[in-house]
């Protein structure tokens, strides 16, 4: 059995590539150790294939529009899953990966969706067929690409700034992070990871509660610990008989590590943090949620 503190680490700030979706994809399957220089767009396409186009959230695209587009856009399409600014007449719009695919899906025969599909896909290259389904042709609009450092306004930048974080904490803790809306999750898979293999060490992680910081001595955290290890222990033995770690997983308790990434701009990173990181939060979350706030008032002093 193998114990450790929780931790929340930066992992982007606007990820916009193939490269990142699965990078995030492959935490749910802990199959990192196969991503190779080539490997992203063929997993983009099978995740894609599979339907888990959640992933897709991870990846934004930042354009600068015209007036007469961004009155069009606001008035005509889908503006649920994009954020819209127009501050001193400079109209701007972002949204995932997923977003201009679910809009092109929405829109299918619109001239304009794809002009504007094919004008991703001069900046993505071939990769943008598998997460766009349209035909790449010379029929595309010449899009204005925004760089996140280019966003001046403190608006601009709590609408169109995605920052992402890698949390390890229990699963507990997770229950309480998925229910914001509407960042994007990718999330360590209780059902798909078998910890009785060899790249787990064979063994069960549990994350350390912040109350036993202090003393992993006492009789409360001996409690604890021997609950988890029976926990293991029960697991261990279900898989070796032969059952699924689908089936297995109902054993494992609260306090089982995991590792979920969290993508959402900072609009929704502000509210995440006035709810996680207060005085009433539940103490394992709140820790968590302070030390990612210590990492964003490094990098956004000027907002957080």
């Amino acid at each position: 059995m193998k114990i450790i503190k929780q931790s929340a680490e930066l992992e982007a700030v606007c990820p916009n590539t193939w490269q990142f979706i699965e990078k995030c994809g492959r935490v749910c399957y802990k199959s990192e150790d196969l991503i190779t220089n080539n490997s992203a767009e063929k997993f983009v396409q099978k995740i894609i294939i599979s339907g888990h186009e959640s992933v897709l959230e991870h990846s934004v695209v930042i354009l600068r529009l015209s007036i007469f587009r961004y009155i069009w856009w606001k008035l005509f399409y889908p503006t649920k899953y994009f954020n819209m600014t127009c501050v001193s007449w400079r109209p701007i719009v972002s949204g995932s990966f997923r977003s201009f695919r679910d809009l092109y899906r929405a829109k299918i025969g619109n001239t304009w969706i794809e002009k504007l599909m094919n004008g991703l896909a001069l900046e993505y290259g071939d990769a943008i067929r598998y997460g766009f389904p349209c035909l790449v042709g010379k029929d595309r609009l010449k899009l204005d690409f925004i760089h996140y450092l280019e966003l001046l306004t403190e608006k601009e930048k709590m609408a169109h700034w995605v920052v992402t974080f890698r949390f390890i904490t229990d699963r507990g803790v997770t229950h309480e992070i998925v229910r914001h809306r509407p960042p994007a999750y990718s999330q360590e898979s209780t059902r798909y990871c078998n910890y009785r293999k060899g790249k787990y060490g064979g063994e069960v992680t549990f994350i350390l509660p912040v109350w036993h910081y202090e003393d992993c001595n006492s009789d409360k955290y001996m409690r604890w610990f021997k609950h988890c290890k029976f926990t293991e222990d029960t697991y261990l033995e279900m898989i070796e008989n032969g059952d699924k770690p689908q089936e297995a997983r109902d054993i494992l308790n609260n306090s089982l590590k995991t590792e979920i990434l969290m993508t959402c701009n900072l609009e929704e990173w502000k509210h995440f943090f006035k709810l996680r990181a207060s005085e009433k939060a539940h103490p394992q979350m709140k820790a968590l949620a302070l030390e990612a706030l210590d990492r964003f008032r490094e990098m956004f002093n000027m907002i957080f």
